[in-house]
């Protein structure tokens, strides 16, 4: 259990006391981009062409409920409050998700010429070809994808 977090308790017959105790950590966010484009004018031609490459990272530590939950219910003493005054657990839980590590990658590049056949009438085309690839983990083989224990 995390001893930052206050754990929920569930009492049969009384409202839930919950709280809310999420917690959401994504360190290091990194982002490394090279974008490079050019264009030339020749005449009534306006060519460009330019590519983009990302790189993008970041881990994320996502703790629900790292405080536990605790359920009580009547089947010690037939009342729930009971219970949990005396400590009668009936199940008792704790959900906190390990590290995962995320990865992407983005790349593409494109050519394009603004043909000016006209004062009244411009052609334009363009080719443009992508890609992306993306990666839940990483390759260390430490690196669990995804992983929760209750």
């Amino acid at each position: 259990m995390n001893p930052e977090s206050f754990a929920q308790f569930v009492v049969n017959g009384l409202t839930a006391m919950v709280p809310g105790n999420q917690e959401r950590i994504q360190n290091p966010i990194r982002t490394i981009e090279f974008v490079n484009n050019q264009t030339i004018v020749r005449g009534s031609h306006t060519m460009k062409w330019g590519i983009n490459w990302r790189y993008a990272r970041n881990i994320d530590d996502q703790n629900n409920q790292t405080g536990g939950r605790f359920d009580f219910n009547n089947r010690g003493t037939g009342v729930g409050l009971a219970d949990l005054l005396l400590g009668h657990v009936t199940s008792a839980s704790i959900n906190d998700a390990d590290l995962l590590d995320r990865r992407t990658d983005y790349y593409a590049i494109f050519a394009q010429d603004d043909w000016r056949a006209t004062s009244k009438l411009t052609l334009k085309p363009r080719v443009a070809l992508g890609g992306r690839h993306a990666a839940l983990g990483t390759e260390e083989p430490y690196q669990q994808l995804r992983h929760a224990s209750d």
